[in-house]
């Protein structure tokens, strides 16, 4: 009995380092690094229109953007039409919403919002704009917001992403055109 006994308590404590080991896996705590990829984390109250990479492709015309697949970040597209607006909520660690549609050719505004504990980010995967830029929101600090607009001109399924927490936090748009 005594040796059943050791034998649990060997397993539970290696269970439980385990379970330590992924969790720090997962939070690495590593924002250093991220912080030279996407540069600072949003922090203090408003609402940022676009990360710095977004706002060099200003203007971008949706006929090149239709011709390359790319985004126009910052567009309205050519009706002027107001954007396609989606408030996305990160939390601690998912989105609210893991599906996304509208039609290509149409300006889409993305807000995140950071209810969590940590920094989340917001990323189209595959989707560049006329920079060669992602279509990304950098990562946003605990409480805060962030937004980005731009315009995918190519029809089809995208997926997007928090880059802090790529396994735990992902979605889909779906463009139809």
């Amino acid at each position: 009995m005594g040796d059943q006994m050791q034998m649990m308590k060997r397993w539970l404590m290696t269970a439980a380092l385990a379970g330590m080991v992924l969790m720090t896996a997962a939070c690495d705590g590593d924002d250093e690094t991220r912080s030279e990829e996407f540069g600072a984390p949003f922090q203090g109250s408003g609402t940022p229109s676009a990360p710095a990479n977004a706002a060099a492709t200003v203007g971008a015309t949706p006929a090149a953007v239709a011709a390359t697949g790319t985004a126009a970040a910052g567009s309205t597209g050519s009706s002027g039409a107001q954007p396609r607006r989606w408030e996305i909520t990160a939390t601690d660690f998912k989105f609210d919403r893991n599906e996304l549609q509208a039609r290509s050719q149409e300006t889409i505004e993305v807000t995140l919002t950071n209810d969590g504990d940590t920094q989340h980010s917001w990323r189209l995967l595959g989707v560049v704009d006329a920079a060669g830029s992602a279509v990304a929101i950098p990562p946003v600090a605990a409480g805060d917001d962030a937004t980005i607009t731009f315009l995918v001109g190519k029809s089809g399924t995208y997926t997007f992403q928090c880059d802090i927490h790529p396994q735990q936090m992902t979605g889909r748009v779906v463009l139809s055109g």
